[in-house]
């Protein structure tokens, strides 16, 4: 089934035997990039991270409710993974990367950022966030981002 140009969902780097993926977007927003659909990226709308970027394919929704009855797993990244940020804000305080939630999930707090939704202009999609406090990184990471890379990278 073609979802498209862009899905929401939660979203998990490819399995490696042997180790449990902890490192998920939960409310990852996956948008194809190119003219042909040949790189894709997923922003985390909780943590206001770019979660990775991948070439070579989409998402396997195999395992989810999108194609089955009963799915039960995560969508996975289908395609070779060029860049991941490890798990925590993408957004900086006085350059400080530490989680500031009382618990690991849900939203970063209103005053370190908000994601303010997805809209489209023309062919690229385009996200938008709030960050008043927050240290704003330049440059892009890809064609038409308003915003680039957030945090470190884990690889």
């Amino acid at each position: 089934m073609d979802y498209g140009s862009l899905l929401t969902y939660t979203v998990g780097l490819p399995s490696t035997p042997g180790k449990t993926n902890a490192n998920l977007a939960l409310k990852g927003v996956c948008i194809r990039l190119g003219g042909s659909n040949e790189a894709a990226v997923c922003f985390d709308a909780d943590l206001l991270r770019y979660y990775a970027g991948w070439t070579g394919g989409f998402l396997d929704l195999s395992k989810t409710h999108l194609t089955s009855y009963k799915g039960s797993e995560y969508a996975t990244i289908q395609g070779e993974v060029k860049f991941s940020t490890k798990l925590g804000p993408g957004w900086a305080k006085e350059d400080d990367f530490a989680d500031p939630r009382a618990l690991p999930a849900g939203p970063l707090p209103r005053e370190r950022g908000q994601f303010k939704g997805l809209y489209r202009h023309g062919q690229p999609a385009r996200r938008s966030s709030n960050c008043p406090t927050a240290r704003r990184p330049t440059g892009s990471l890809f064609s038409g981002a308003p915003f680039t890379s957030t945090g470190p990278p884990s690889h």
